[in-house]
């Protein structure tokens, strides 16, 4: 009998494209720097935009939508006794909408400001604020684990960005 060779396949396509020169460790250290800073330094700018669109809305009176309800003639969040905090937490005290983070809220805000209208609306500018530097990371982590799971430019994005269009309406 005949030994006969076995011959490894050519990879098809032709040349193999050369591999891509590896970056030095100081352009990655750099590289990672200018991440880390844009990671600061985004949501600062986003946090700005926010407040600077917010901040006409500071001396603002109460609405005669809904804050008579909620704040004006709400017993519950005039103190923090622990019946009110119960109260606020598992009971729908406005009778509109069950609110209970929303509720500790006003009477946080009532504690330091009473009934002037200026710190519901610095309440409300900070919490968008910090809601934007938030959406800023979840997102971007969002992208770079998707981008991760399916590579850069292949990102499937219309159908999240149309459930997304439910989320923007709450």
């Amino acid at each position: 009998m005949s030994a006969k060779k076995k011959y490894k396949k050519k990879p098809q396509g032709g040349v193999r494209p050369a591999a891509a020169p590896a970056q030095p460790r100081q352009q990655r250290v750099e590289l990672s720097q200018e991440k880390s800073q844009l990671n600061i330094i985004l949501p600062a700018v986003i946090a700005v935009i926010t407040y600077i669109v917010y901040r006409y809305t500071v001396h603002n009176q109460f609405l005669d939508w809904d804050d008579w309800i909620y704040v004006q003639k709400d017993p519950f969040i005039t103190s923090f006794s622990w019946y009110n905090i119960k109260m606020m937490l598992f009971h729908n005290i406005t009778r509109n909408y069950f609110h209970p983070i929303t509720m500790l809220s006003l009477a946080f805000n009532y504690h330091f400001s009473q009934l002037d209208p200026e710190g519901y609306y610095v309440t409300n500018i900070l919490i968008h604020c910090a809601n934007v530097v938030v959406i800023y990371f979840f997102t971007k982590l969002l992208l770079e684990n998707m981008s991760q799971q399916y590579g850069y430019g292949n990102i499937p994005f219309i159908p999240w960005l149309a459930a997304s269009s439910g989320f923007l309406l709450c």
